[in-house]
């Protein structure tokens, strides 16, 4: 009978992480959850103040079990944004968003950042930290562009219409420039003969 090794990770943010191993997908519930903490005044009216705790009735964080081998795989699926060494080429100096206790991972509560990309440039030299987002989009239905670059006016498809007309009849005017231009030359024709494209008919 075959044996599998399981670990207990901890998702270490409030909201439920999906991930996948072998094909299998799966949900890794949050470790920590969001209360209301209520004022020291009891009479006070003001809003109750929110504070993260474990997700476990002891104030612990919740830990999952899971597959020895998925456990890796998952935490790879969910970096924290902006926090990769660039210097490094080891995977563990990235911050993670799983992190399993047992292998001396840091299980404390964070939250996904709002950076564009996975890498801290804030340890790159001066000239290398200003990065801007370069998104050309992809149309949508009414034709308009997402991103932040190559915006364009939404298509009408009548002005697309008139347009390819346009050019096909410009077209057909420049080649009757061009066998008018042929009749008027006379010059020489190769084998010996002048003829023109309407004698050739």
């Amino acid at each position: 009978m075959a044996r599998m090794r399981i670990v207990l990770i901890t998702n270490r943010t409030t909201e439920a992480l999906d991930c996948m191993f072998d094909g299998v997908p799966e949900k890794i519930p949050p470790g920590y959850k969001r209360v209301n903490k209520a004022d020291e005044d009891e009479g006070a009216q003001e809003p109750f103040e929110s504070v993260v705790v474990g997700a476990q009735d002891d104030g612990r964080p919740y830990q999952h079990p899971v597959e020895y081998f998925a456990a890796e795989a998952y935490k790879r699926q969910h970096p924290r944004m902006g926090t990769q060494d660039p210097y490094s080429v080891d995977a563990r100096d990235t911050e993670y968003l799983l992190g399993v206790e047992a292998w001396g991972d840091d299980v404390s509560h964070t939250e996904q950042t709002g950076a564009e990309e996975l890498l801290d440039r804030t340890q790159l030299p001066a000239q290398r930290q200003d990065a801007r987002t370069v998104n050309f989009g992809r149309s949508t239905k009414d034709g308009a562009v997402e991103g932040t670059l190559g915006q364009r006016k939404p298509l009408d498809k009548r002005a697309a219409k008139e347009a390819r007309k346009a050019r096909t009849k410009q077209k057909a005017l420049d080649q009757a420039d061009r066998r008018a231009r042929f009749r008027d030359s006379q010059l020489p024709n190769p084998m010996g003969l002048r003829m023109s494209y309407d004698d050739a008919r």
